[in-house]
């Protein structure tokens, strides 16, 4: 009686330990089936597919070609015209960024003594003399060269110009 209490504590024991091998197709020994089940477990949560990443958010960029000094320059498209008589490209507007007053934002056409006015959200251009009085209103166009301009001030793209000759129509720096 004796060896059978024997042998029971011993089954017992290797059952609650892990302790009996198992034999392989080649006929090793290999380790308890606890280990490759949590293996195989943590393989196949590997293998879900991840979650796709967030929408990239594109920053604005802005709309100018180059900066010539205190210059902002925008590239002119080609009419028809242009193009059927062999013209590769267009040319340049430049614009002077005069700053921001009380919510005003003010753009000068180079060689020109005419200063564009526009609020943000801006509907509407005005145009005015350096002395301030008004020479004409133009349509918001959204992509008219004078909208992109604006649009980069808007933006905070622009750096207002630190050399306004004549200007005394109040704005700029």
């Amino acid at each position: 009686m004796k060896g059978v209490y024997c042998l029971i504590c011993v089954a017992v024991c290797l059952t609650v330990t892990g302790c009996s091998p198992k034999r392989s197709n080649d006929g090793e020994a290999s380790s308890s089936s606890s280990s490759s089940d949590s293996s195989s477990s943590s393989f196949a949560q590997n293998d879900a597919p991840a979650p796709p990443p967030p929408p990239q958010v594109q920053a604005p960029s802005h709309n100018y070609a180059s900066v010539d000094g205190e210059l902002y320059l925008y590239a002119q498209g080609l009419s028809d015209d242009q193009i059927r008589a062999g013209q590769a490209a267009g040319g340049f507007v430049g614009l002077k960024y005069l700053g921001e007053l009380n919510g005003v934002y003010m753009l000068q056409q180079e060689n020109s003594d005419q200063i564009d006015t526009c609020t943000n959200p801006c509907t509407f251009i005005k145009v005015t003399n350096q002395d301030g009085a008004l020479v004409d209103r133009i349509q918001w166009v959204p992509s008219s060269i004078i909208a992109e301009a604006f649009s980069d001030a808007f933006n905070g793209f622009l750096k207002p110009s630190v050399n306004v000759p004549g200007y005394t129509g109040g704005g700029g720096q």
